[in-house]
């Protein structure tokens, strides 16, 4: 499909700008993580966790979202689609989003085989972390996954052809 597409057309690039965007991205996360973490005085106007999710899970669903972006970028460059210009624009902020979602979906399934996985330990907060990543990382088969659960969870079953 994509060859048939592309017949006629010469290979086009991504554009320059959106790579240094991703770069923005990565530099921003970077610096933000750093500042968060050598500023103490941020701590009093940011708190962690920030309601029932720990600041680290969508800063790593975000770093996913770039990754997969810089990945994009790389696999694509002979064969670029702008249409998906917007996605790489969006993808550190909806990877934050479904990072945190996936985070708390684990908690709930964690918590539902009767497993306990703290927070404050080390090997908790680097599970909840590569959630995080993950999500952000493979937003498409999280968002595919999210349907199937829904219709199983919220779809009306087929009426019985014998009552």
């Amino acid at each position: 499909m994509v060859a048939e597409r592309d017949q006629g057309r010469s290979p086009t690039r991504p554009p320059a700008w959106l790579f240094a965007l991703q770069l923005a991205y990565l530099a921003a996360l970077v610096a933000l993580g750093l500042a968060y973490l050598h500023q103490p005085a941020l701590h009093r106007f940011l708190p962690d966790p920030a309601g029932l999710v720990p600041l680290g899970v969508p800063w790593w669903g975000a770093l996913g979202g770039v990754t997969i972006s810089f990945t994009g970028i790389f696999r694509n460059a002979r064969r670029w689609d702008g249409s998906y210009e917007l996605w790489h624009i969006a993808r550190p902020f909806l990877g934050a989003v479904v990072g945190s979602v996936g985070f708390l979906i684990f908690i709930v399934v964690i918590r539902a085989t009767g497993t306990t996985v703290s927070a404050g330990t080390a090997a908790g907060r680097a599970a909840f972390d590569l959630v995080a990543f993950l999500v952000g990382y493979r937003e498409e088969v999280f968002r595919q996954l999210l349907k199937r659960a829904t219709d199983v969870l919220f779809a009306p079953g087929r009426p019985s052809e014998n009552p």
